[in-house]
């Protein structure tokens, strides 16, 4: 790459891009667990959630699944990590996208195997539907 990187992007860290389950919910957005000013580190003390197709103040929950196999129903896939959020978009991306950076309760183990998250299921639940889902791999 030539040039600065002027990218509002976190670096390492693990990314998940989120697609839509349905064109009803059509909501696709990116997840990044990342530790801000440390790259490498192994646990991620921070989510930067980021999508053009959510608003200010939504409430949502994001389910990490102890399989990553997408060919089974979610409930079939158990639950490693919970936790609430409110999508509150404090900036904007370089792409326009709303964006939030969210400091977590607790630090997310970002490996594989264990309790890593890496090649997991993630989904994305608003008013107990499940809208989005993906999988989790290393942000480079």
């Amino acid at each position: 790459m030539c040039g600065p990187d002027n990218s509002t992007r976190a670096r390492g860290g693990a990314l998940a891009a989120l697609q839509p389950l349905s064109d009803r919910s059509g909501v696709q957005c990116d997840l990044t667990f990342h530790t801000p000013g440390c790259p490498s580190a192994p646990l991620a003390t921070h989510l930067r959630l980021e999508s053009a197709d959510l608003a200010g103040d939504e409430e949502m929950r994001i389910i990490i699944h102890k399989s990553g196999d997408l060919s089974k129903p979610a409930h079939e896939c158990g639950s490693l990590n919970e936790f609430e959020i409110s999508f509150d978009s404090d900036s904007e991306s370089d792409d326009g996208s709303s964006m939030t950076d969210i400091l977590l309760a607790k630090p997310i183990d970002i490996g594989v195997g264990g309790d890593g998250v890496i090649g997991r299921r993630i989904s994305l639940v608003m008013d107990g539907e499940c809208i989005a889902q993906g999988i989790i791999g290393f942000n480079f």
